[in-house]
């Protein structure tokens, strides 16, 4: 997407700015979340232990028409 660096402001929603700058317009999303344990690189990443607890989301986010605009991995830390 040309500009969106440019454009985007990420402390507003990316979802607004979609829709803003590109009229693309995000109609639902589905999420599935997950209790888990840290691989070595995500260990290393986040400064945590291997095998600490994690939480585990992958999102898809979608168009009225079903197509898909946003796939997303994220992992974050159990406990401060």
């Amino acid at each position: 997407m040309s500009g969106l660096q440019e454009t985007f402001n990420p402390v507003e929603s990316l979802y607004q700015s979609l829709l803003d700058h590109y009229g693309i317009e995000i109609d639902f999303a589905d999420e599935v979340a997950e209790a888990s344990l840290a691989s070595s690189e995500e260990a290393r990443l986040l400064r945590i232990r291997k095998k600490a607890p994690v939480f585990r989301f992958i999102r898809t986010a979608y168009l009225h028409s079903g197509e898909p605009v946003e796939f997303v991995r994220s992992v974050y830390r159990g406990a401060l």
